[in-house]
């Protein structure tokens, strides 16, 4: 925010009772329930609880007005980039940044056996297939590999 200038974040939605949620699955010692509970929220962020305007947000300068300079991910989305909570292939636990979802594009260039991809057990949990990916999409994961570093993590 403070390369574009803007100070303040417009119709923003924080929710201390999802970081206290996630916190939980973290604290969860049932590896199997922590996935089936991660799944779930991944799906309910993918669902119509969370749309993707609740994802993003205007930011802006306060100058006896707003002044709008742009858009940026909603707060609630920032905090859960912030905190290791989603399972990688190995079962450890890394921030959503650090992962990538399992598609045939990421497949072509980190290869198959990559620890770097979300758990498959997360990943494929069931629910409307065409939802699958919309919950990490919304915190900042895709099904496209990102450009840069992609040459540090290439097989």
């Amino acid at each position: 925010m403070s390369e574009k200038d803007a100070n303040f974040t417009l119709d923003d939605l924080i929710s201390a009772d999802l970081v206290s949620v996630v916190a939980n699955i973290v604290a969860e010692r049932n590896v199997e329930e922590r996935r089936r509970r991660t799944a779930a929220l991944l799906r309910t962020l993918a669902g119509p609880v969370t749309s993707p305007d609740q994802a993003r947000v205007s930011m802006a300068w306060a100058d006896r007005k707003w002044v709008v300079k742009g858009e940026t991910s909603a707060m609630w989305v920032w905090r859960l980039r912030d905190i290791a909570w989603l399972e990688d292939a190995d079962g450890g636990l890394r921030t959503p940044s650090e992962l990538q979802l399992r598609t045939p594009d990421a497949e072509a260039l980190y290869g198959h056996d990559d620890p770097g991809y979300l758990h498959s057990a997360i990943h494929q949990a069931p629910g409307d297939p065409s939802r699958r990916s919309h919950g990490p999409r919304r915190i900042g994961r895709s099904g496209r590999p990102p450009t840069h570093g992609a040459a540090s993590r290439a097989p």
